[in-house]
C-alpha cells in the first residue's frame, strides 16, 4: 500500500470518527464502500435538484365529521433511477448536510403552490419546513414570492412546524411565524407531543393548528396512558381554539374514537396515501372520501 492510499485510509477513518463522535476509529473496507456509496448518493442528489426531479406528492387532509377533502399535505418524492424511491429522511438530511436545503425547499414550495392554485378554493395546502430553516428571516419574503408567483392565496396556505423547530431560537422563531401570519398564512405545530412543546411555546407562538403525532393514534385503545394523554391534548386544543387533526390514521375505529375525543381532521392511509398532483384532481372529483386503507 502506497503512501496515499495509506493517508486516504487514515482520512475516511478520520470522517467516520467524527460521524460517529468517538476520539478514534478504525478503517475497515466496508467504510470506504459505505462513503463511496455516500458520494455517488450526493452526486445523483445535485443532478437530481438541478433537473427538478424531486417532486410534491399530496396527502389529503379529511373532515372528520363530513369525511370530505379540505387540504393536501405537500410531501418530497425523489424516485432515483437506480435505487427507486429514497426516503425523505435521507435526502432532506443530505440537502441540510450540503447546504442546498433552501434550494430545495424553494423547488418544492414553488411545485406545491402551482398545484394547490388550479385546486378548488375551500382546499388548503400544508407544507413543512426544516427546523433549521425556521430562524431565517428571509424566509417569510421567499414565501411570499412563492405565492405571488403561483397566485396562491396566502389563507389557503398552512406552514407546518415540527416541535423541534422551537428549541433553536424562540425569538426569532416567533418572529418569523408572525411575518408570516401578517400575510394571511396559518401555521400548525407538527407531531405534537413528541418533542419539546410547553404551554409557554403554544401561547407565544400562537398557533393555527395542532396536528398530534400518528405515535398516538396507533396505540389509541391499546393503551389507557396513551388515551389519557390524547385526550387531554385535545382538550388544550379547545381551550387554546386550536383546530386538531391526527395523522397516521389507519382504522374506522380510530377515526371513531378521534371523532369522539373532539379531533376535527384525519390524515392518514384509511383516506390515501401521498400522491401525484394529476391524481389530486381525480381524488378531488369522488367525495366524500371512503375510509378504505390505501
Amino acid at each position: 500500500m502506497t503512501v496515499q492510499e495509506l493517508l486516504r485510509c487514515a482520512h475516511i477513518a478520520l470522517s467516520e470518527a467524527r460521524n460517529i463522535k468517538v476520539e478514534c476509529c478504525f478503517f475497515d473496507r466496508e467504510m470506504e464502500a459505505l462513503i463511496k456509496e455516500e458520494s455517488i448518493l450526493e452526486k445523483d442528489f445535485r443532478t437530481a435538484l438541478s433537473r427538478e426531479e424531486i417532486r410534491s406528492y399530496f396527502q389529503p387532509i379529511v373532515d372528520i365529521e363530513s369525511k370530505r377533502i379540505v387540504g393536501f399535505e405537500s410531501l418530497a418524492r425523489w424516485d432515483h433511477p437506480v435505487k427507486g424511491d429514497i426516503s425523505p429522511e435521507v435526502f432532506i438530511a443530505l440537502a441540510e448536510e450540503l447546504g442546498l436545503l433552501d434550494d430545495l425547499s424553494g423547488q418544492l414550495s414553488a411545485d406545491a403552490c402551482r398545484s394547490a392554485a388550479n385546486w378548488p378554493e375551500d382546499i388548503s395546502l400544508a407544507f413543512n419546513f426544516s427546523p433549521s430553516q425556521l430562524t431565517n428571516r428571509h424566509l417569510p419574503a421567499a414565501i411570499k414570492r412563492v405565492l405571488d408567483q403561483t397566485g396562491l392565496p396566502a389563507h389557503r396556505l398552512e406552514i407546518e412546524v415540527t416541535e423541534r423547530g422551537l428549541v433553536t431560537d424562540l425569538g426569532a422563531v416567533r418572529d418569523v411565524l408572525q411575518m408570516l401570519r401578517n400575510f394571511g398564512v396559518r401555521v400548525g405545530i407538527d407531531d405534537f407531543g413528541t418533542g419539546y412543546s410547553s404551554l409557554y411555546n403554544l401561547y407565544k407562538l400562537r398557533f393555527d393548528k395542532l396536528k398530534i403525532d400518528k405515535h398516538f393514534i396507533q396505540e389509541l385503545g391499546s393503551c389507557e396512558e396513551n388515551d389519557l394523554f390524547l385526550r387531554a391534548m385535545i382538550g388544550l386544543s379547545h381551550g387554546l381554539d386550536l383546530c386538531v387533526a391526527a395523522e397516521g390514521v389507519e382504522t374506522d375505529a380510530q377515526v371513531e374514537t378521534l371523532s369522539r375525543l373532539g379531533a376535527h381532521q384525519v390524515q392518514g392511509f384509511l383516506f390515501g396515501k401521498a400522491i401525484p398532483p394529476w391524481e389530486v384532481a381525480q381524488l378531488l372529483s369522488v367525495e366524500p372520501v371512503q375510509g378504505e386503507a390505501a
